[in-house]
């Protein structure tokens, strides 16, 4: 069992640690931690790594062909039915009648309406 010493040492390299966990890549909004502690003598190193959510694929899209989607990208929500998938994007047609390509890798959300 720890003495306090070595408890009071391992809190503060804890809340330490705490402190220095950053993103060091963000840019693609996947997001990378690295740190590096010292417990009881022993160096660990940690890298974490926490994904993008992948973009949808063809094939996980069949499920809305011919039907009312609302599609979510960075720069808005694009409304409308599912009319073709193609390898690196969507086609659909506004409710106002304006057909609108979208790329598969701009899309980060469906719904079906």
């Amino acid at each position: 069992m720890a003495t306090n010493p070595q408890t009071e040492k391992l809190k503060k390299q804890l809340v330490a640690l705490t402190q220095r966990l950053t993103p060091t890549d963000s840019a693609n909004c996947g997001i990378d931690f690295s740190f590096m502690i010292d417990l009881l003598g022993i160096d660990l190193d940690f890298s974490i790594h926490l994904p993008c959510p992948s973009p949808p694929t063809p094939g996980g899209l069949e499920q809305y062909l011919y039907k009312e989607i609302a599609v979510t990208t960075p720069s808005e929500v694009i409304s409308g039915t599912l009319i073709a998938i193609q390898e690196d994007y969507i086609v659909m047609v506004e409710f106002d009648g304006s057909l609108v390509l979208i790329p598969l890798d701009k899309i980060e959300e469906v719904n079906e309406i």
